[in-house]
């Protein structure tokens, strides 16, 4: 009967170790799947952040768009205000050629009067010279 005993535990314990076994195997295959996961962990944690980083610029890059677009509307409101500015100097400008043609224009007119009065200058001039010189002489 004792052997029976023995022939029973030395059963039960080869089938022990034959589970103990088992689940050693199981947890080595769940120890590497483990690992693989932390693996893959790690490198999604690695994609994120690089996708992050990526965002990042994206909207600092359209931050900076949207600064640039809005120098450029001022820009733009600088240049229409330039061509107005311009264009009233333009009038300005060919209003005054006007003026200026006319005038010239009158001091054209003048220019016979004056060099007559300057001919009676002349001729005033003179005599004034020569009855000085007429007194001096007396």
């Amino acid at each position: 009967q004792q052997v029976a005993k023995l022939q029973e535990d030395l059963t039960a314990s080869k089938a022990s170790l034959a589970q103990a076994k088992t689940a050693e195997a199981g947890l080595k295959s769940l120890t590497t799947e483990k690992l693989a996961l932390e693996t893959k962990v790690a490198k999604l944690d690695q994609d994120l952040a690089a996708a992050s980083a990526k965002l990042r610029s994206t909207e600092a890059a359209a931050s900076q768009l949207t600064a640039a677009e809005s120098r450029l509307k001022t820009l733009e409101a600088s240049l229409s205000a330039a061509r107005q500015d311009k264009a009233k100097v333009e009038a300005q400008l060919a209003d005054q050629s006007k003026s200026v043609v006319q005038l010239k224009g009158q001091l054209d007119q003048q220019a016979p009067r004056v060099a007559q009065i300057e001919q009676e200058r002349e001729k005033l001039t003179s005599q004034i010279r020569q009855m000085t010189a007429d007194r001096n002489a007396q």
